[in-house]
């Protein structure tokens, strides 16, 4: 898969493979629930146990904790 850098609102879904930089370390993550998707209050939930999220407009202007965010899609099933 290919990463694609985050850039708006509504382009990771549920599934995603998310990498991002984190007090300057590499970090990958999995989304898990995304709340107001596509939208300029879209959150990101990457672990909810721990409360673990990032507001994909703060990632973007880099006011996030999460920096440097990239994405891949989904694995797709191949159940069709």
């Amino acid at each position: 898969m290919n990463k694609v850098k985050l850039t708006a609102p509504g382009q990771i879904e549920r599934g995603c493979k998310i990498h991002c930089t984190f007090s300057g370390k590499p970090q990958t993550y999995r989304a898990k629930v995304i709340l107001n998707a596509g939208t300029d209050k879209e959150e990101v939930l990457i672990n909810i146990k721990k409360n673990l999220y990032f507001i994909t407009s703060m990632a973007i202007d880099g006011s996030s904790w999460a920096k440097d965010v990239y994405f891949e899609a989904a694995q797709e099933t191949g159940d069709d």
